[in-house]
């Protein structure tokens, strides 16, 4: 379960780098500890659902305790969403749908099951979480940049592909079609870099139309950069460690880039 804690991290360091105003924001605090919590409990009954309920293994150790802490997790983030749904009303829904039945099974078939859309939809969540929700706490209207918002999801999707080549085999297995079955490996890796070459250009176009700060603009073509190297090298046999870590750790790269 640390990784699950160690991705929610991630995704408020994205959150975090994203935001544009320096002021205080009692709401896009709410916001954060809310996506982070939500986050430990989707990956959290990702894994649950995804593996142990599949193997019929329910006699995992620990699986009381981790249901306590889903419980106060999830109650924790019910409390949140109560101050928040005023401000984002329906865009604080869709990706919360969307994430619930990704992992949970609807009619024993859950959203990730369906053929080539799993990444896509991690995308979009993610997107909708970082981007086109933080626009709108950060202004408190309904202007929103929408090249801001595609930036965002083509970042998550060039470093998401290597996570379908990580999980080939599995899914091979599972009979589940994804991109990289269609595409094969080298291709897979070589559209990852080309997404991510079209984050970076469109990061670029935002700093000339005046949406980022430079510090900004350089923290995430500069990330681009990084999360490309590391597609190309991304291969079945590769330690799980280096999509949790280094893939996954890309989302909180820019935000340490301009830490320093």
């Amino acid at each position: 379960m640390d990784s699950h804690i160690y991705i929610a991290g991630m995704v408020v360091l994205l959150i975090k780098a994203s935001i544009h105003a320096t002021d205080g924001n009692q709401l896009m605090t709410l916001y954060i500890i809310f996506c982070f919590i939500g986050t430990w409990v989707i990956y959290t009954l990702h894994q649950i659902f995804g593996h142990y309920v599949r193997a019929q293994n329910y006699a995992w150790p620990g699986v009381k305790k981790v249901g306590i802490l889903l419980f106060v997790a999830g109650l924790t983030s019910c409390i949140l969403f109560i101050p928040l749904i005023s401000t984002l009303k329906y865009n604080l829904w869709v990706p919360l749908i969307i994430s619930g039945l990704y992992v949970l099974p609807f009619k024993y078939r859950r959203l990730r099951d369906i053929q080539y859309v799993k990444i896509f939809l991690i995308a979009f969540a993610w997107a909708w979480l970082s981007a086109t929700n933080v626009q709108l706490l950060e202004h408190h209207h309904g202007t929103i940049n929408y090249i801001a918002v595609l930036e965002r999801f083509l970042f998550i999707l060039g470093i998401t592909i290597p996570f379908d080549i990580r999980d080939y085999q599995i899914d091979k297995k599972d009979g589940l079609k994804t991109l990289v079955s269609l595409l094969g490996i080298v291709t897979s890796k070589r559209l990852s870099v080309v997404i991510l070459v079209i984050t970076a250009g469109l990061s670029a176009y935002l700093f000339v139309t005046g949406w980022q700060s430079l510090i900004m603009t350089i923290a995430f073509i500069s990330t681009y950069i990084v999360s490309s190297i590391l597609c190309m090298y991304a291969e079945p046999y590769m330690p799980k460690l280096y999509y949790t870590a280094l893939l996954d750790g890309m989302m909180g790269l820019p935000w340490l880039i301009m830490l320093l």
